[in-house]
């Protein structure tokens, strides 16, 4: 059935993926595409409603864990230390992100003599006292900016290089929590984060393949 607007002329429609209605000023009704992350069943192969999503709501601990991604190309052998409390999302990790503006120091174990580099203000996220890790150096998170890393799984080796497994910017990252470095995955970015590019897209079956 077409639209027709209130002169009685018919209006354009075209099918989008996620349509939602707006009205022109010509009385007509046209479509918007607009983007959103929804709960999908592979199953079922087909999207979740909100109804369907809360149902077994219940509070849990989620895990955390702090990961370290080796520098490549480093004069001598360095870390980037991540923190995520989604660890299942670690197979696909593309990038790393640090705030442009922020102070991330190298630091080097007393007990394993390793180097790790993480905001200056979460060494805490570490070590309990000063006398474990000594400061090498201290840089801005702008100086980070490009460094590239060895990917901890093998899934998306074919994008090493210039595209992924490489550190970006971006003023979303906080110094409240984790280590300041913040692990990065397709469509797991913050709302208008700029820091995964569309090169990034990976695309699944309705079965989850």
């Amino acid at each position: 059935m077409a639209l027709r607007s209130a002169s009685g002329e018919a209006c354009p429609t075209r099918l989008v993926r996620s349509p939602s209605l707006v009205v022109e000023g010509d009385g007509c009704l046209s479509t918007a595409l607009w983007a959103q992350v929804m709960p999908y069943s592979t199953a079922c192969s087909t999207p979740l409603s909100n109804f369907e999503a809360g149902q077994n709501y219940k509070d849990v601990s989620d895990p955390e864990c702090v990961v370290s991604f080796p520098v490549v190309g480093a004069e001598s052998p360095v870390s980037l230390l991540a923190w995520t409390t989604t660890p299942w999302t670690l197979p696909s990790n593309l990038a790393l992100c640090v705030h442009p503006e922020m102070d991330y120091v190298y630091v080097e174990d007393a007990k394993t003599a390793a180097v790790y580099i993480m905001a200056k203000a979460r060494t805490v996220q570490l070590y309990k006292k000063e006398a474990e890790f000594k400061v090498l150096k201290e840089v801005k998170g702008s100086d980070l900016v490009g460094m590239k890393y060895e990917p901890i799984f093998d899934y998306f080796k074919e994008l090493k290089g210039e595209v992924g497994f490489r550190v970006l910017s971006d003023t979303y990252v906080t110094s409240d929590s984790g280590t300041g470095i913040v692990h990065q995955v397709p469509a797991r970015a913050p709302p208008g984060s700029p820091s995964l590019s569309p090169s990034f897209a990976v695309r699944i079956s309705d079965r989850g393949h």
